[in-house]
């Protein structure tokens, strides 16, 4: 198994603790499949998020009673693939796995979208 180069993403944080990542580790922490001005953008115009949602805990997580389906980003920097198989085999998820980094949605939507696709026939809703 080909494992990617380990990056540890570098988060900037204020006095909120919300918490973004670094322009300069952006696209290869996070989109080092989309082409180099496209990530710029993302880096430039992405969102903070609250640093306490790293540790938050949900009560009864949805999975648990319908069935999920999971894409598995394999050179994904932002959460290793490992952790990615591991979280869809626990919650039973329909699993497909793309060579994609941590945003395939913009690396290769018309992949996602055949999933999307393929989960909501198989809900039984159109």
């Amino acid at each position: 198994m080909k494992l990617h180069k380990p990056t540890t993403p570098s988060f900037r944080r204020d006095e909120e603790a919300v918490r973004k990542l670094s322009p300069e580790q952006f696209r290869d922490v996070f989109a080092s499949d989309v082409p180099i001005g496209e990530a710029r953008v993302m880096a430039a115009t992405q969102k903070p998020i609250n640093g306490a949602s790293f540790g938050a805990s949900v009560d009864d997580p949805a999975w648990k009673t319908i069935p999920s389906w999971y894409l598995v980003a394999s050179d994904d920097r932002a959460i290793k693939p490992e952790v990615e198989r591991f979280m869809a085999k626990r919650m039973g998820a329909h699993t497909t796995e793309i060579k994609s980094s941590h945003v395939p949605f913009i690396s290769h939507p018309k992949e996602v979208a055949k999933l999307i696709d393929a989960a909501a026939k198989a809900s039984g809703k159109p």
